[in-house]
């Protein structure tokens, strides 16, 4: 018994952790010689460095360094946020200096954004571009310097049309996905129903994107320009419209090609989106009855006859 009880006995405190509180001291210890490189100067540098690359036209450079230096700023301004929040309280000074070097990298962060989306700009990537800038203006807001110029670059792109702007034809707007219906519209009529299909889909996607890109531009202005909240929101509405009117196109096109697995689901968007009082919502949920994945009809004969 005796020896069981040396065998089992505890290991001393200290020596189960020397070993960990040396391995720590090292660590401490082992302070690298050169400067950091991850702060403010690593993100200007790498602007420095695009800046050089568009000097002699590398632009495929240029937007990796400007992409990288904006995601530095952007968990530059994140760090110092949050560890003003941490001396808030305990002490003033650390607060304000780590919320100044916040501000300032968010400053640094939206300044290079604004120069990536010049640059996808001139790139003609608008679908890039666009993003960004509606960023800036949400950041800046849109009256001040930066704000603005990002909202004058909207105007050259002609996702909005402004009135001191020459009225620019883009690629990526309302009318650029419109213009991809009516090539699926031609495409359905001699029956091309996989350059119908990929027509539309490409209109689809851009429809989403654009209904988001112009309710964040609406928000960004609310209380500030109300004709640039209404126009915008309505032409979210707009592309709203126009995607589901896609997905309702595509549904057909699947449903006549005898494939239901990939009507139904765009059907159903259909509804959720239109609700199933509107047209459009009652023309999709028709069709899910008509395929017998529903077997109440809407509106039902009891709605009908209380209207």
């Amino acid at each position: 018994m005796g020896l069981l009880l040396t065998l089992w006995a505890p290991i001393p405190v200290n020596a189960q952790t020397s070993e960990p509180q040396e391995s720590t001291t090292r660590l401490e210890q082992a302070r690298p010689e050169t400067a950091g490189t991850f702060n403010v100067a690593t993100g200007q540098r790498l602007v420095a460095d695009a800046e050089t690359a568009i000097a002699s036209q590398n632009y495929t450079t240029a937007i990796d360094k400007l992409t990288q230096a904006r995601q530095v700023f952007d968990q530059l301004s994140n760090y110092y946020s949050d560890l003003s929040g941490v001396f808030t309280g305990i002490d003033n000074r650390l607060r304000d200096s780590n919320r100044s070097q916040a501000l300032e990298a968010a400053e640094l962060r939206d300044a290079t954004s604004y120069q990536l989306a010049v640059v996808h700009t001139e790139q003609n990537n608008p679908e890039q571009a666009i993003p960004l800038l509606i960023e800036v203006i949400n950041s800046q807001q849109p009256t001040r310097t930066l704000g603005e110029q990002a909202f004058a670059q909207l105007c050259v792109i002609g996702f909005v049309t402004c009135a001191d702007q020459p009225e620019t034809t883009g690629n990526y707007n309302i009318g650029a996905g419109q213009q991809l219906m009516a090539e699926a519209e031609g495409a359905i009529a001699v029956q091309d129903y996989a350059a119908a299909l990929a027509k539309l889909n490409e209109a689809r996607d851009m429809f989403n994107q654009l209904s988001g890109h112009y309710q964040n531009l609406s928000q960004a202005f609310t209380g500030i320009d109300g004709d640039v909240t209404e126009n915008s929101r309505n032409q979210a509405l707009e592309s709203a419209q126009l995607r589901d009117q896609a997905s309702y196109q595509m549904a057909l096109i699947y449903r006549n090609q005898g494939s239901p697995e990939r009507s139904i689901p765009l059907l159903i968007e259909v509804v959720r989106s239109q609700q199933p009082t509107r047209d459009l919502g009652q023309q999709a949920y028709q069709q899910l009855f008509e395929l017998g994945f529903v077997d109440t009809p809407f509106p039902s004969q009891n709605s009908r006859a209380n209207r």
